[in-house]
């Protein structure tokens, strides 16, 4: 899978982040609440990488506003899939939910990875 050097600045804070606070939360016993804005908190550190990740290209801007997007908003649901797979798997016991959510979120990433800047004047 040939993945561009710039999707790995949204991949690389999904996989880690979602693991270190799922870990945390999990083997903390936090609350529901307590969770719950861990999770917002790590989401939206998340959702910023997807625009840094485009800063800089040689590409319309549109193309890359929409790149930037995209990235951003499949980062932050690759880590919300695997914060609440981490979360159910160590936490609460549920081993089939937590592994089809690590499933879900390895998806969102491999989704994530072919997002790709178009070069200026390449064919529509």
């Amino acid at each position: 899978m040939n993945v561009p050097d710039r999707a790995i600045v949204s991949i690389g804070p999904a996989l880690s982040l979602a693991f270190l606070m799922g870990l945390i939360a999990a083997m903390e016993l936090l609350g529901r609440s307590s969770r719950l804005e861990l999770g917002a908190i790590g989401a939206a550190t998340v959702a910023i990488t997807g625009p840094l990740s485009v800063i800089g290209l040689h590409a319309g801007f549109f193309d890359r506003v929409t790149v930037g997007i995209l990235r951003g908003l499949l980062g932050a649901a690759a880590f919300a899939l695997i914060y609440l797979g981490m979360i159910r798997f160590a936490s609460l016991g549920e081993i089939a939910l937590g592994l089809a959510l690590f499933v879900a979120g390895g998806l969102a990433i491999y989704f994530l990875a072919q997002l790709r800047v178009r070069p200026p004047g390449a064919a529509h």
